[in-house]
């Protein structure tokens, strides 16, 4: 992956990881906002319980030899990331060009 992002300076390699982390992410809150948000943790240790809960969840589909589903959501958040790495390094490119 290094090879890959070889390419890109800091900035487009943060909107890669960022997007790539924000997509890991974003299904164990909401599961744990969503399926598990009207109870009631009691401390630190319950609320650490439901946030563990939430990516055994989101982990499950490893029983049946799929993907677990913050991998594919990390992949599509990898996707976007780069996309806009890509309109980053275009809109620089364009930019010298009009300073020219």
């Amino acid at each position: 992956m290094n090879n890959y992002l070889s390419d890109y300076n800091f900035k487009e390699k943060t909107y890669v990881l960022g997007g790539a982390i924000t997509g890991f992410a974003a299904p164990v809150v909401a599961t744990r906002y969503i399926v598990f948000g009207n109870s009631q943790p009691k401390g630190v240790f319950g609320e650490a319980c439901l946030w563990g809960l939430s990516l055994g969840v989101n982990m499950l589909p490893t029983l049946v030899k799929k993907f677990p589903i913050p991998v594919y959501t990390a992949y599509a958040g990898f996707i976007a990331g780069i996309m806009i790495a890509n309109k980053s390094k275009r809109n620089k490119g364009l930019e010298s060009l009009m300073k020219h």
